[in-house]
């Protein structure tokens, strides 16, 4: 049976007007600003990327703007985001270098696109591997670490997903964003331990309502660190934010970088 987390990123950048697009386009691609100060601190040549749960590559998309990086593969589960992706590519004219890919990240054979120079998981890609397929944290893990060249490295975001359980709340997305409002329901299974979120998702000038769940592991930081370093990997440094500040262990959201 298809895992839940399969289906769950499907749908979310749906336009009827292009200069909604163009406006979408453009407020993600200037948030990134400390994502590539924090990215082009760690390399000084242009390097080859993939990323995990890419989405609409906007990242790749001004990686490759700000000539950090040569070759950038992005692969995530969602047909209809990978199709904006191409898109958006194409629209940038990144489409010799920017290659959006459908793909189950839970399983994929990374060497097939030849060795990397770094691999990105933003947000809470991590978290999704093993309640999606049981034991691939690892086997992905021990896959990325044999298609990075020597000194390659990865830059992954985890998230403390403990301050949200049992929570009900809300989140507001300014325009151009399609949705207006996203309501969370936050919980935990007590036979799995694994961590649920239910997402109902608002549109802006429709009725259109659109219904999430999401299940993800709830990652200790120390665990997080074993599990990098039992690969194989070195020089491991957490990071509070984007804008490189030491890891506090305050923030929701946090950084790891570890190098091959």
């Amino acid at each position: 049976m298809r895992h839940i987390n399969l289906d769950s990123y499907n749908n979310f950048e749906t336009f009827n007007d292009q200069n909604e697009i163009v406006k979408y386009r453009e407020n993600k691609y200037n948030s990134l600003y400390n994502h590539i100060k924090f990215i082009k601190n760690e390399f000084n040549s242009p390097i080859k990327v993939t990323e995990l749960g890419s989405g609409n590559c906007k990242l790749l998309i001004r990686l490759v703007k700000e000539t950090i990086a040569t070759h950038c593969i992005g692969y995530d589960i969602s047909e209809s985001r990978n199709k904006f992706a191409k898109s958006w590519v194409n629209d940038s004219n990144t489409d010799n270098e920017v290659f959006p890919r459908v793909g189950d990240i839970t399983k994929i054979k990374y060497n097939k696109d030849g060795n990397r120079d770094l691999f990105l998981g933003l947000d809470i890609i991590w978290h999704f591997m093993e309640p999606t397929r049981k034991g691939s944290s690892k086997t992905q893990l021990k896959e990325i670490y044999n298609s990075l060249n020597n000194g390659g490295k990865i830059i992954f975001e985890f998230c403390d997903l403990n301050r949200y359980i049992n929570t009900k709340t809300w989140e507001e997305f300014k325009k151009p964003d399609p949705w207006c409002f996203s309501l969370w329901d936050c919980w935990v299974n007590n036979e799995t331990n694994y961590f649920h979120w239910d997402k109902k998702f608002i549109g802006r000038d429709n009725n259109m309502v659109d219904e999430k769940n999401i299940i993800l592991e709830i990652l200790p930081v120390d665990d997080i660190e074993k599990l990098i370093k039992n690969i194989g990997f070195t020089k491991i440094k957490f990071y509070d934010d984007w804008d490189g500040s030491v890891y506090t262990g305050n923030p929701f959201e946090y950084i790891v970088v570890a190098e091959k």
